[in-house]
């Protein structure tokens, strides 16, 4: 198992590279129903009102009743795998996949909302590790390629990109504890925190981030 388990209601939901997803009793452990994809399961689930959203090897993302394990929805439309954990916002689920796809579906029905794209042939320079933080409207995420990048919420289109050679980001992210600060891990072992209105003046955002380290 790569997934990181969701808890919701008594049920643990996890997913495993044997293909399928559970959903177990969280005090004994025991099965509840498992549902099969078509590859391994090595995204995890994200869980709000009582439907598990979780992504998959096949190129499909999923939408799962926790109480009865039924599929309510898919999206067949991913291009690689998935093995993030999606976020939950605005009545979407956005996430990154490994050949370069981002996208934001909706909650309810599971269709495209909008896709984004970095540009990058190379998959291995994805948006596909990192847990996308959404704040003040915008979607930020990090990647291999060592961009920042802020995205509309509403309308996925690329709000500013930035990539700075002292703060080498990739994939570890978060937000602080008063949602000022969109959080990164760099390369080298330091956090910085951007502020999350930081415009797309290059100068200015590097100032920004320097005052937070």
């Amino acid at each position: 198992m790569y997934s990181t388990p969701a808890y919701h209601k008594g049920v643990v939901i996890v997913g495993s590279s044997d293909h399928f997803i559970y959903g177990l009793n969280a005090k004994t452990g025991e099965l509840i129903w498992k549902t099969e994809a078509n590859k391994a399961v090595l995204g995890s689930p994200a869980v709000a009102k009582g439907k598990a959203y979780i992504g998959a090897s096949d190129g499909i993302f999923r939408a799962i009743d926790v109480k009865s394990g039924k599929t309510i929805w898919t999206f067949d439309q991913v291009k690689g795998y998935v093995s993030t954990l999606p976020t939950l916002a605005d009545g979407k689920v956005i996430f990154g996949s490994w050949q370069n796809g981002f996208y934001a579906l909706d909650q309810k029905s599971g269709k495209l909302i909008w896709e984004w794209s970095n540009g990058h042939a190379n998959r291995m320079f994805s948006a596909a590790a990192c847990y996308p933080v959404v704040v003040n409207d915008k979607v930020f995420i990090v990647a291999p390629d060592r961009f920042m990048t802020a995205i509309d919420l509403k309308t996925g289109k690329t709000i500013w990109r930035e990539k700075k050679d002292d703060y080498r980001v990739r994939e570890s992210m978060g937000l602080s504890k008063d949602k000022k600060l969109v959080l990164a891990k760099t390369m080298d072992g330091e956090l910085i925190g951007v502020p999350n209105n930081a415009d797309n003046n290059g100068h200015q955002l590097e100032g920004k981030i320097k005052n937070y380290i």
